[in-house]
């Protein structure tokens, strides 16, 4: 069974000091692997959340699903 692809705003949250990377996609669990990689593999190109994932370590971070919308709104919902 393929699992349901969600388009929309997400966030990573530090639960140590609570900071927030915002992002969008259309494919949300997607982007999700795609950053769990860059990060564990020292590759992200935010260079602020990858040294508080190092510094911190996967544990103190979640993701959240700050929205659902549709492709054409994902712009407008990320800056909001």
């Amino acid at each position: 069974m393929a699992r349901e692809k969600i388009c929309g705003v997400y966030r990573i949250e530090n639960l140590v000091n609570h900071k927030n990377y915002i992002g969008q996609s259309v494919d949300i669990y997607e982007r999700w692997v795609e950053h769990l990689w860059e990060l564990r593999n020292n590759r992200h190109k935010n260079k602020h959340l990858t040294r508080s994932w190092n510094k911190y370590g996967e544990d103190n971070f979640r993701f959240i699903i700050v929205e659902k919308c549709d492709k054409d709104k994902l712009n407008d919902r990320e800056i909001y």
